[in-house]
């Protein structure tokens, strides 16, 4: 695996912000949310393809997230419980980055089943759900 520089997220609290006060995005928490997902948490994927969009657009959110008016009214200790304390593959970068359509574009050479991916790849994978999932975590809490 190749090193990158660890994600960084200057003025993401301003961002949210301004999604906020946006007409289009202004009380869609689920599209905000989304937002941040495609141009902040997975912007490295999304400018390699549009794939990674659409699994955005059609993962399961946590209910916090979509009960939620406002990005900033997310309840944080349930957003915890969902996002961070679940096993790898039930977080919600587990579900995007182990869906089949990420698995079948990233890991061409092999099968889109996780079970099938050489143990190499299987440790990428890992590592990298728990970087994102590290990101939410310091972003969020």
């Amino acid at each position: 695996m190749k090193n990158e520089k660890p994600d960084t997220f200057n003025n993401l609290i301003d961002i949210c912000i301004a999604y906020e006060e946006d007409p289009k995005k202004s009380g869609n928490t689920v599209e905000i949310f989304k937002s941040l997902l495609r141009e902040y948490f997975f912007r490295k994927e999304m400018a390699e393809t549009k794939v990674v969009q659409k699994i955005i657009d059609h993962v399961k959110l946590p209910d916090s997230v979509l009960r939620a008016s406002s990005i900033f009214e997310i309840d944080l200790d349930k957003l915890n419980e969902e996002l961070i304390t679940n096993t790898l593959t039930e977080t919600l970068c587990g579900k995007i980055i182990l869906s089949e359509d990420y698995l079948k574009y990233f890991y061409h050479n092999y099968p889109p089943s996780f079970d099938k991916i050489p143990m190499e790849e299987k440790t990428e994978l890992i590592i990298k759900i728990k970087s994102k999932k590290n990101c939410f975590y310091i972003f969020f809490f």
